[in-house]
């Protein structure tokens, strides 16, 4: 699916970037390591230049979605988590600093999105059993 923040739709989908299960143990630290933005392009991203995101995207989508489903263990969830940091680089684009590693941030912001995730389900899982354990009442004691 497209990002729809941008003018021009993304010619490539997050589903032919997403890893089968047969290729995300063979990722090795040896490989080249993820290239660095310029400093130039962070701030034509910061100054809402989409080519600068597509860059920026391009160059960081694959890795933050392979890296995501080995840390989520779902190709649904790492889906769901690589679409919010993207959308979320592009709202918070004034932030970003050029001079640092934008890798780095967009991998923590990863992290944190997922962490929100299992958090997000252990509540669910947690109000589930509660609600199989006691059932659903009112204040008073009376079942609803």
């Amino acid at each position: 699916m497209p990002l729809l923040l941008m003018k021009k739709p993304l010619r490539v989908e997050i589903n032919d970037i997403i890893p089968d299960e047969t290729s995300i143990g063979k990722i090795k630290k040896s490989q080249k390591p993820i290239s660095r933005i310029s400093p130039s392009v962070l701030n034509d991203l910061k100054n809402g230049e989409h080519s600068a995101f597509n860059t920026i995207y391009l160059e960081y989508v694959r890795g933050v979605t392979e890296f995501m489903v080995r840390y989520v263990h779902s190709r649904e969830d790492a889906r769901e988590i690589v679409q919010d940091v993207f959308e979320e680089l592009w709202t918070k684009r004034e932030r970003i600093d050029p001079e640092k590693d934008i890798r780095s941030y967009i991998f923590k912001m990863a992290v944190n999105n997922a962490r929100d995730l299992f958090r997000r389900k252990d509540v669910r899982s947690r109000y589930e059993q509660f609600e199989f354990t006691f059932g659903t009442h009112d204040f008073d004691g009376d079942e609803l």
